[in-house]
């Protein structure tokens, strides 16, 4: 470990891909190749619980905004899985939210909408998704609204200070494909797109 490190956490067996620290920032979420999503405390550095789940080689991983407790996590399996940590950790949903995995995800600031960014394969089904959570049933979630990159999406992020008459779901993505989009999630598939190439 090198001077400059404050903390160096080891529990995962392969390679991290993704963490995210908590509302109170005193828990860390982390997932990796290794299919394990693993809680940590942050404070003492030790690992609070973990999950072994098969095939759940993790893309992203996100807390709720409003909650301590619960975070999402995507993986490579098609799933979004939603944790809750209020005891122990625990796998309260798991959905199947395409047919291509999702790289990136993010979380407005309500806490009610998921954007999600996807591979896709050969340059088709790149998508953007948008889903409200509180639609939520069982193992089936419907996406509100969708677009489509020409290559594989790396990041979507909630641009949450943004209003343009009556929305204000715009989400920044970025792609492969040399592009990144404001994109009004409520009316993407009117073409409200603001193109950028680099």
């Amino acid at each position: 470990m090198s001077e400059q490190c404050a903390a160096e956490l080891k529990g995962h067996r392969l390679s991290v891909v993704s963490g995210s620290i908590s509302l109170t920032e005193n828990k860390l979420a982390t997932g990796g190749r290794d299919s394990e999503v693993i809680l940590w405390d942050i404070e003492s550095q030790k690992i609070i619980s973990q999950l072994q789940i098969d095939n759940n080689l993790t893309t992203d991983m996100v807390w709720m905004p409003n909650s301590n407790d619960i975070f999402l996590q995507t993986s490579e399996d098609l799933r979004l899985r939603i944790f809750d940590c209020r005891e122990q950790l625990s796998l309260t949903s798991q959905l199947k939210i395409g047919d291509n995995f999702a790289t990136t995800m993010d979380i407005d600031n309500s806490g009610n909408y998921l954007v999600t960014g996807h591979r896709g394969f050969n340059g088709n089904a790149c998508h953007v998704k948008l889903w409200d959570l509180r639609k939520i049933t069982e193992d089936l979630i419907e996406p509100v609204n969708s677009f489509t990159h020409d290559s594989a999406v790396i990041s979507t992020r909630f641009h949450n200070d943004m209003k343009l008459g009556d929305s204000n779901l715009f989400v920044i993505s970025a792609s492969i494909d040399q592009t990144l989009r404001l994109t009004d999630m409520m009316q993407a598939h009117q073409g409200r797109i603001l193109r950028t190439n680099f």
